[in-house]
Parts: C-alpha cells; sequence; structure tokens
C-alpha cells in the first residue's frame, strides 16, 4: 500500500473512509450511529480516526468532529455542519484526502526508519540486495526488513510488506525471518514471506522450511510449492499447494489471484499505486476474484478486479482512487 505504514493500517484506512463518507452525508442519523459502533469496537479505531480528523484539518476543510457524550464518555457522537453545498461535496472531500495524503507520502520513509528498518522499498520500486553472507533480498512495493548478520544466526525482521529471500546454505548459522510472532528458520532455501494486518503468509520456491508460532509445540515444515497462511486474528493455519509460477509473482510485476475477496487483491495492489485506493461499500471488498494482474500499470489492475465483481474503479485525483459498485 501506498505512502507507508500509515497507510497499511486497515483502521487509518477506514477513519478515512468514515470521513469521506461522512462529508457527503452529513446529516445520515444512522452513518453517524455506525461510526459510533466502530469507534467503540477498538481503541485503534479512535486512535485512527482522531489521527485522520487532525491531517484533514491541516487541508482547511471542514472535519467531521468527535464529541464524548455528557452520560457516557466511552461513546463518541459525531457532529457536522457543512460549509458548502451537498452537491460540491464529494468533490471537496476528494480534494482534501487528496491533500492528506501528499502530506503523508512524507511520512513513510519517516516511520520505517523510526521502526529500525535498514532496506526498504518506495511505492512501486522493487529492490534487491546482497547481503553479507551472499543471501539476496528482494523487497515488494512499499516493504521493509531490518537484518542482523552479525552473530552466530542470520536474523531478518520483517517490518512491513513482502520480500523474498534466496538464503546462502550455511548449516553453522541458520538463517530466520520474523514476521510479527511468526518465525520462519532457515539453513538454505528460496522463500516468501508477506505480513499484512490480517496474516502472515510464507510461501517455498526451493529447499525447506520451518514455521513457529505461538501456542504451537513443534514448527509446520513446509516444502517446495506449499504457501502457509496464518491468521494473524485466531492463529489459524492453512496450507495450500501453488504451481510454481504463482511464488512471489510480484517479482516478475504479476498479480496472480484464484477466488480472493476483492479487498485483499487491492489491498495486494496498492504497494504500486502512488495514492490510496478506497471502497465506498464495504460488501464489495468479499467477492471472490480470479486473474492476472500487470501490477506495472496499478490503476488498470484496480479497475480490471473491480469489473470482475461488477464494481468500478474512478481516480478522483492521481492520489486517490475510489471502488463503486455498479
Amino acid at each position: 500500500m501506498a505512502n507507508g505504514r500509515l497507510q497499511q493500517d486497515p483502521a487509518w484506512n477506514q477513519a478515512l473512509d468514515w470521513l469521506l463518507k461522512l462529508q457527503e452525508r452529513p446529516q445520515d442519523a444512522r452513518l453517524r450511529a455506525d461510526l459510533e459502533t466502530w469507534l467503540d469496537a477498538a481503541p485503534r479505531h479512535r486512535a485512527a480516526y482522531g489521527k485522520a480528523q487532525r491531517v484533514w484539518a491541516l487541508t482547511g476543510e471542514a472535519v467531521p468532529r468527535t464529541e464524548l457524550r455528557e452520560a457516557d464518555e466511552d461513546s463518541a457522537v459525531v457532529a457536522f455542519t457543512p460549509r458548502r453545498p451537498a452537491r460540491h461535496r464529494r468533490w471537496l472531500a476528494a480534494g482534501a484526502l487528496a491533500a492528506c495524503l501528499a502530506f503523508l507520502v512524507l511520512l513513510g520513509p519517516v516511520q520505517r526508519l523510526l521502526d529500525g528498518a535498514d532496506l526498504s522499498s518506495a511505492t512501486a520500486e522493487l529492490v534487491t540486495r546482497t547481503q553479507p553472507d551472499g543471501s539476496v533480498i528482494t523487497l515488494n512495493a512499499d516493504s521493509a526488513v531490518k537484518t542482523d548478520f552479525s552473530g552466530a544466526h542470520r536474523q531478518v525482521v520483517l517490518v512491513e510488506g513482502e520480500a523474498f529471500f534466496q538464503v546462502t546454505h550455511d548449516q553453522a548459522r541458520p538463517f530466520t525471518v520474523r514476521a510479527a510472532e511468526t518465525v520462519v528458520t532457515v539453513t538454505g532455501t528460496a522463500f516468501g514471506t508477506r505480513i499484512d494486518a490480517a496474516a502472515v503468509t510464507v510461501e517455498v520456491e526451493e529447499g525447506s522450511v520451518a514455521v513457529a508460532t505461538p501456542g504451537r509445540p513443534e514448527p509446520v515444515r513446509l516444502a517446495p510449492g506449499d504457501r502457509l497462511s496464518i491468521d494473524r486474528a485466531n492463529g489459524d493455519i492453512h496450507v495450500a499447494a501453488v504451481p510454481a509460477g504463482h511464488i512471489a509473482a510480484w517479482r516478475r510485476h504479476l498479480l496472480i489471484a484464484e477466488g480472493e475477496p476483492l479487498g485483499q487483491v487491492l489491498d495486494r495492489i496498492r504497494p504500486h499505486y502512488r495514492g490510496m485506493v478506497l471502497a465506498t461499500d464495504d460488501a464489495l471488498l468479499d467477492r471472490p476474484v480470479s486473474g492476472v494482474f500487470d501490477l506495472r500499470q496499478p490503476l488498470e489492475a484496480l479497475r480490471a478486479a473491480a469489473t470482475a465483481r461488477s464494481a468500478s474503479v474512478y481516480e478522483i485525483t492521481p492520489l486517490l482512487a475510489l471502488v463503486v459498485p455498479n
């Protein structure tokens, strides 16, 4: 996803989506009630919404304002008085979002430095680096890792995004990749790892890997052609066989989807699009999509994925694309 870690957070995307909807329908009581429910669902929702309001305020546009009820400090009510006619609201909101996103473009590299990443990629950029031991790390767009090859182990932390590792064999120095609570250990192999808010994914091209997760006494061992996904919410593990050409296909600028929810496909295209992608109807996101998409043409890839599920993509500005049902 473009613009660094802030945009990787689904709560941040959802918060901006709420702002856009409130700008369009400021008097919709049901919408305000739904927002209140969303804010109460998780502390990160309220934090993301507050951050989105503060960034939006930098544009000088009217901002939906969240106030605490006198009767219940844990609930929120949204009050907003539009400053311009309703027919202009969508375009003003889009302009405000574009200004916010221009500001956020500058925050991604700073956030990665704060996270300690020593190798990162920008939007629509693939980066390949050879490590001191001869291993090669390739980053997908908008990804970052931090590395430590100084001790008896070779250690990599996947800070965000997706990476492919071609590991030089060294039986005495295991090579480990940590993605959140998941640890992948190898001595010499080629495999990819992806982390997002929903899952950690590991897929093996050559050799074998051992994947350790919390609460499981034994690691899961994967062979060539295996793909493992770990649900970060409940720890559920799913292992499937995939064709060799599907593994880390982004190295060839391809996204290959087989019955994936549209929301996941959009998330995988986002790192290659120089802006934000928002769906105006959450019901769209669960619709399954299959196809091969060219990541060098991210807007066309977005449109192809959306069209397959009876939706359209409108690029409001070069920094904002909206996915809407037909």
